[in-house]
């Protein structure tokens, strides 16, 4: 049975009355969810790729230095410069402020928050520099932690109460850009930030215990010890990463593989059910496969991962196909998904979920995500994505862009529906303009899908390595 036209202001409505407004009439592809109580669903908050700039107003700068991270929300209430910024720029003040506060009315009663990395705007050392006019490395280090500090108790002052669990983007580090040292005093420092998110002391201990080594760590989900969050540092698995500034011999991304293989094994073992949080997603990046070839070809693909690395962490997603329940991701900015392994059903039920990025820098208008999920058995139900337009005007509000089954026909969210959804974007050109519109978060003015793009885009959905991929697009266009 089809959905009905619900006409009402669904940013006004608690999540869970649009979950049973919705839950009893969504797709026959999947019943799964329709005799889950409400009172077994949950609410989960996923932000992305804050980039925040303190930069954006110049005049401030000689303060931020000189004033501890808590005088810094004065110091940005005396600024003169209104708005949320700019396509193109990254994350000012108000618009950090605005993204967390409409979070909170999204999301009031969230179970926990997960903030899948890049908190520092792409070119942040750059930027010190130039208005510092030195080069001053111990300063900017000092201004980066501040920075960290600054963002993190923002966040916790608009969410007081809620368990968060935090990632390393590519953009954090002392080093530079996919340059963090393993070992390092970076991450040392982040962690005695970041230990005051966790609700319990012994997930407080685990972070500690693993962070300062690699940036990643586990913890329990709070609904139950039966189910457990793993969040990476998968900046370590990127073509871009370079160990600059620590020993270039070293493999921190190998040795994370060899850590999260245990954690896998334990939770297997124990029977419980993991989530994955990280930054940059695995597969292919189809847009800069694009902007390598035009859209034209595949000769130049692009991978977001080392090939070596690719490899052994889909063997792990099949190896615990049956432990592993949801993965979700940040980094490229968009609202998309991906398959777990190649869309091959049967073979795991893990995929993952790109939340877009606060920050617009790609052209993408700030969004965010709001979750639901099975508190019983772990697995994600539905999600809705709120955006803030930048391109309305002045003073646009944030508003909620679409919901997953409502503009899908499809409940719950799993590796079968998604690939459901998969097929409709072949062959079904209204869902597939949909899906297009919404992969930006809704900015009409950087159309990267276009007739020509799109088997590239299309294809790096399920197929996650060079090979398949490249096979995928040329099969496509053969069609």
């Amino acid at each position: 049975m089809r959905p009905p036209n619900i006409r009402v202001n669904l940013f006004q409505l608690p999540i869970l009355i649009i979950f049973v407004l919705l839950v009893g009439c969504a797709s026959t592809h999947s019943r799964a969810g329709d005799n889950i109580e409400q009172s077994d669903v949950g609410i989960i908050l996923s932000l992305a790729d804050f980039h925040f700039d303190p930069f954006y107003d110049p005049k401030l700068f000689p303060a931020l230095v000189e004033a501890p991270p808590s005088e810094w929300t004065r110091i940005f209430e005396s600024s003169q410069v209104s708005g949320y910024g700019a396509y193109g720029k990254d994350s000012n003040y108000n618009l950090v402020v605005s993204g967390l506060k409409h979070a909170a009315l999204a999301a009031p009663e969230a179970d926990f928050i997960l903030l899948a990395g890049d908190w520092l705007a792409h070119g942040f050392s750059d930027s010190y520099y130039q208005y510092a006019a030195n080069r001053d490395a111990r300063g900017l280090y000092e201004f980066i932690d501040k920075t960290i500090t600054f963002l993190t108790q923002r966040i916790r002052e608009q969410f007081p109460r809620i368990p968060i669990y935090p990632a390393l983007g590519n953009e954090d580090s002392y080093c530079g850009d996919y340059q963090l040292q393993p070992e390092g005093e970076f991450l040392r420092r982040t962690a005695n930030t970041w230990k005051g998110l966790f609700r319990n002391g012994n997930d407080e201990q685990a972070f500690m215990q693993t962070f300062p080594t690699g940036g990643y760590y586990t913890a329990p989900a709070p609904r139950s010890p039966k189910h457990r969050v793993v969040v990476l540092n998968t900046v370590f698995f990127s073509t871009d990463y370079r160990n600059q500034c620590g020993n270039p011999k070293d493999d921190p991304g190998g040795d994370q593989l060899s850590w999260l293989a245990s954690e896998l094994k334990s939770a297997a073992a124990k029977g419980e059910k993991v989530w994955l949080l990280y930054h940059v997603p695995y597969g292919i990046d189809a847009h800069n496969s694009v902007l390598a070839t035009g859209g034209n070809t595949v000769e130049k693909v692009v991978s977001l991962w080392q090939p070596d690395y690719t490899e052994k962490f889909l063997n792990l997603l099949d190896q615990y196909r049956d432990t592993i329940a949801s993965m979700l991701a940040g980094h490229t900015h968009m609202d998309y998904f991906r398959m777990g392994l190649g869309g091959e059903i049967g073979r795991s039920s893990a995929f993952l979920l790109v939340t877009p990025a606060i920050s617009p820098i790609f052209g993408n208008n700030p969004g965010l995500h709001v979750l639901t999920y099975d508190r019983k058995a772990f697995s994600l139900l539905d999600y809705m994505t709120y955006r803030l337009d930048l391109g309305v005007g002045h003073s646009p509000d944030w508003k909620v862009e679409y919901h997953f089954s409502q503009t899908y026909r499809l409940f719950p969210i799993s590796e079968k529906t998604l690939e459901t959804l998969s097929r409709s974007l072949k062959d079904d050109a209204q869902t597939r303009a949909s899906y297009i519109d919404y992969y930006n978060v809704g900015n009409p003015a950087i159309p990267q899908m276009t007739d020509q793009t799109w088997p590239l885009f299309w294809c790096a959905i399920g197929q996650l390595t060079a090979a398949p991929f490249r096979a995928c697009v040329e099969k496509f266009r053969q069609r």
